[in-house]
């Protein structure tokens, strides 16, 4: 049996009134076609989509705190095509285009305190070539300033088009390209600038003070890691960038940039993009290798990338790529998500209950968000990691992996601890400087796999296994194998929405057939006869359905028809994030 010691000393707490080391929770990333099917959720079975966006944004206890939008250019930017919200410099942004925007208005009529970001894939055809040099190897130097404004009015407008629709104002802003390789550093200057001081422009009414106070966050890079150290060796870019994105590893870099920037300058850290569990729970369970709910990119194992993310990097907030999948299946990247939602027609959907509620260990028991929210801190020196790999567990499986959370009083906290070993672990805690209240015992909440086949998949999901007395200040806390445990002095077990319970769609699935009899299993003409009269209007002419894989495809009006028409031509083809299809448009039902 490995043993492992640790001290939860509450004078260790940084209670500095920023946000480098506020537990931030979780956030969910709409882009390249992702939420899509919502739409079509939100107009054929409402219910279903009220139900998805109450499990991840409602309740006492919301798991995510954060919607972050990725500007489209109508290109495909991996697994499908995000519409573009303006086609040209004197278009008016269109924000019903796509779900995100409408997404995230929906989101936030529960939770009016969620926050919202965005940043852009590529550039819509009318700014490319103005910025065709962003793909080249110095883009700093290459892309001239006369490109500036251009690309400042587009987020702008954008912007001031969500809120005119909406009612929201966007709280964070990545100027620069989504996973870029080498960081605009002039440009994000320039442009933290130009919103903190931009007065002109604006529609009557509009929110102009709170326009300028929009943070910056930058650079949303992939494999590279130095936009740390050129925040670390640049005074003015530190003051202009409030948090900094860098998505799926969790390793810091050589000199430890992303740490010494959370710790010493109390700047917000992102894991900015991360996976969802892959493959459902419920089927790794059946699998013969006796991992249960564990392995490689596993419940656990993303349980383990918010452990050793902070350790390493101190990243305090993690974003799901996706956290629903509304798209249908077979497009280029393998299926992640918390819940699938890609049957719209009849309002099923199927949600993964336990990369759900691996994620819910760390949520429920904490209070999520930001200073000014009364959020708990991470307790840095009661966290640890020694799990294997900058982003799949590879190695180490059976090393300590922990996360202490504390609230600001020090009246509460919770130990998040994993362990996706075929070992048991034993912490041994040392409690001092924290104000327990007397007589206090440790709830001791337990996520694992079914014991036996006799057992449902969820049979040992988020359950209270013991509580435990702290003697003397000290207390003995066992992890089992390939499970879960969030350790807390909250007492929860009352609470119904911490419980566990097994979370299922109110419809059965089948498979979309109009006029089935006569073997046709997909029609439409296009003009939404039995809809409302601002059914296409609200759904920015997004055709029912439907997903673009490359392209964009809206109803127009034509002859005194609705037709479905490619709003792209190959003059207007957008600057690729990487690469794109050529116009490519999948229709109706996968099966």
């Amino acid at each position: 049996m490995n043993h492992t010691n640790f001290v939860i000393d509450g004078d260790q707490l940084d209670l500095d009134d920023k946000n480098g080391h506020t537990f931030k929770g979780f956030g969910y990333l709409s882009c390249n076609n992702s939420s899509r099917l919502l739409l079509d959720y939100k107009w054929e079975h409402e219910d279903s989509y009220n139900q998805i966006l109450q499990i991840l944004f409602g309740g006492k206890h919301p798991l995510m705190r954060m919607i972050k939008l990725e500007m489209g250019d109508d290109g495909n930017t991996s697994s499908g095509t995000e519409p573009a919200t303006m086609r040209s410099a004197d278009d008016a942004a269109n924000v019903k285009r796509g779900a995100g925007f409408q997404l995230a208005a929906d989101a936030k009529e529960l939770q009016p305190a969620l926050k919202t970001a965005i940043l852009r894939w590529g550039e819509p055809g009318f700014l490319r070539k103005l910025w065709v040099n962003v793909k080249s190897a110095d883009p700093d130097k290459l892309v001239p300033e006369s490109a500036f404004e251009p690309m400042y009015q587009w987020y702008k407008q954008t912007i001031v088009a969500a809120y005119q629709e909406y009612g929201y104002l966007i709280d964070y802003v990545d100027p620069d390209r989504n996973e870029t390789k080498h960081p605009m550093v002039q440009w994000i200057k320039w442009f933290a600038d130009r919103i903190a001081n931009d007065r002109t422009g604006f529609p009557a009414r509009f929110p102009i003070d709170q326009y300028n106070r929009i943070k910056i966050i930058a650079a949303d890079q992939n494999y590279e890691r130095d936009f740390g150290d050129m925040m670390i060796a640049d005074k003015q870019l530190q003051d202009k960038v409030a948090a900094v994105g860098f998505h799926y590893n969790t390793d810091d870099g050589t000199n430890k940039p992303f740490t010494k920037l959370a710790d010493d300058f109390q700047h917000e850290m992102w894991y900015s993009e991360g996976i969802a569990p892959m493959t459902f729970g419920k089927y790794r369970i059946k699998a013969s290798n006796g991992d249960g709910i564990g392995g490689k990119q596993s419940g656990l194992d993303v349980a383990n990338r918010l452990i050793k993310s902070y350790v390493n990097s101190r990243r305090s907030f993690y974003i799901f790529q996706p956290a629903v999948s509304a798209y249908y299946p077979g497009v280029n990247y393998s299926h992640k998500e918390l819940i699938a939602a890609s049957r719209p027609w009849s309002g099923h959907f199927e949600v993964d209950n336990v990369g759900l509620q691996c994620m819910k260990h760390f949520s429920d028991f904490a209070k999520a968000g930001w200073a000014d929210e009364g959020a708990w801190r991470y307790l840095t020196s009661a966290c640890d990691s020694g799990v294997g790999g900058t982003e799949n567990l590879d190695h180490n499986r059976e090393a300590p992996s922990y996360l202490t959370l504390m609230a600001p009083d020090k009246q509460n906290f919770s130990v998040i601890m994993v362990n996706d070993s075929s070992q048991t672990r034993t912490y041994h805690v040392a409690i001092k400087n924290v104000n327990l209240a007397p007589n206090q015992k440790l709830a001791i909440w337990e996520s694992m796999g079914p014991e036996n086949s006799d057992q449902d998949y969820d049979t040992n999901l988020k359950r209270v296994r013991e509580k435990l007395e702290i003697t003397a200040g000290t207390v003995d806390i066992v992890v089992n194998p390939h499970s879960i445990v969030t350790a807390t002095t909250l007492s929860l077990e009352n609470d119904d929405e911490v419980a566990y319970h097994r979370i299922e769609s109110r419809h059965d699935d089948y498979t979309l057939g109009i006029d089935g009899d006569n073997g046709i299993l997909y029609e439409d003409d296009f003009s939404y006869a039995k809809y409302p009269d601002n059914y296409l209007s609200l759904r920015g002419n997004t055709p029912r359905y439907t997903a673009d894989q490359g392209g964009a495809f809206e109803i127009v009006k034509s002859k005194g028809r609705n037709v479905l028409q490619q709003m792209i031509t190959e003059d207007q083809r957008a600057l690729d994030w990487e690469y794109s299809f050529a116009p490519n448009f999948t229709i109706g039902d996968d099966k």
